[in-house]
């Protein structure tokens, strides 16, 4: 909904931008709650801090911790279309979205982080 939004109100030559500062912040909101603890968070507010207290659960589950995900689903939408001479590039980029989907099914387990690489 917020995308549509943005779409309607914003310039074109916002609407890129606001994407991926929307997509950075929420990456960067996960990042920061991952361990379910922010110092600052605790002193601007204890009890908002609280309701993260369970940071895995928080950043998997609630859309704002989301948001970078449909970014870069957004910005994917968005890349200009490749003529039929990059068919090459569209097979490379499609091998490398099988790698990484097939990294993930047999790399992940329950000790990693979303979305991060710590364990």
């Amino acid at each position: 909904m917020s995308l549509f939004l943005l779409m309607k109100y914003l310039p074109r030559w916002l609407l890129i931008p606001s994407v991926v500062v929307g997509g950075l912040a929420s990456l960067g909101l996960n990042l920061v709650l991952q361990d379910g603890h922010s110092s600052m968070l605790s002193t601007i507010s204890p009890l908002i801090a609280s309701l993260f207290a369970d940071g895995q659960s928080s950043i998997f589950y609630l859309t704002p911790f989301r948001i970078f995900e449909f970014a870069i689903g957004a910005l994917c939408i968005w890349l200009p279309t490749a003529k039929s001479r990059d068919s090459i590039l569209l097979d490379v980029l499609l091998a490398i979205g099988w790698a990484l989907i097939s990294y993930a099914i047999f790399s992940f387990d329950e000790r990693t982080v979303f979305p991060s690489t710590m364990h």
